[in-house]
């Protein structure tokens, strides 16, 4: 499967300061969640699909091709699908047994599903010099509604 790595930072970054896949050669992610990271990528097409995604879905306001800003209840808009399923496998833990925390059934999946929607650990990743590289859940729980936040390279990795 593959996803993106999209370098998001505070202030603009020029061309020649784009992320690239010579960053992530020696870095944690490539072998626990990536198996490569890659480049080549038609950038304003990857920051067209991914303004889509935002805009569409009423998490952010883009000031230009590469400039957004997280709208006023963006991360409740953006988080709205992954809750469903996180509350209802919260509801269903509640009620586990014994026996099954301590077996490897139902409580696995569970807990798996209860990760998985909090935060999506194989989806889209945000890389930058002023933070780690995390998963865009994180960002955008973290992202202050208003800010501006400017793209710069965008990769794909295979996981």
């Amino acid at each position: 499967m593959h996803s993106r790595i999209y370098q998001i930072t505070t202030e603009p970054v020029p061309a020649d300061e784009h992320l690239s896949e010579s960053y992530f050669c020696e870095h944690w992610f490539v072998g626990s969640i990536a198996d490569y990271v890659a480049g080549g990528l038609n950038h304003g097409l990857e920051i067209d699909c991914f303004k889509e995604s935002l805009v569409k879905s009423r998490v952010a306001f883009f000031h230009s091709d590469d400039c957004f800003s997280i709208l006023p209840r963006g991360k409740e808009t953006y988080f709205r699908h992954t809750f469903a399923d996180f509350s209802d496998a919260v509801k269903k833990a509640a009620s586990v047994s014994l026996e099954d925390f301590a077996g490897n059934g139902e409580c696995s999946s569970l807990v798996y599903r209860i990760k998985n929607s909090f935060c999506d650990k194989f989806g889209p990743y945000v890389s930058s010099d002023e933070f780690d590289t995390i998963p865009l859940d994180e960002f955008i729980r973290d992202a202050e509604p208003g800010k501006r936040y400017y793209i710069g390279g965008i990769l794909d990795y295979h996981w």
